[in-house]
């Protein structure tokens, strides 16, 4: 776990946990699966847009994210 999550909540402004377990949840069909699939994917590319950045590689379904620090 980075130190930024190790002493403090799990979600703040400007950190979060990211996981996929349970993503496709509820889906019937294989298209229905491809679309819960699909949302999670628009949502992290929202994520990346906003300026969230994975703190290190995803592990055991969990992933790190930060606002990335501007650049001055």
């Amino acid at each position: 776990m980075p130190q930024e999550f190790a002493d403090g909540p799990e979600n703040t402004s400007s950190t979060m946990v990211i996981r996929a377990k349970g993503v496709m949840d509820g889906a019937r069909t294989l298209s229905g699966a491809a679309e819960c699939l699909e949302s999670h994917a628009a949502w992290l590319s929202n994520l990346e847009a906003k300026g969230y950045q994975l703190a290190g590689p995803v592990e055991d379904d969990y992933g790190y994210a930060a606002l990335a620090e501007p650049e001055i």
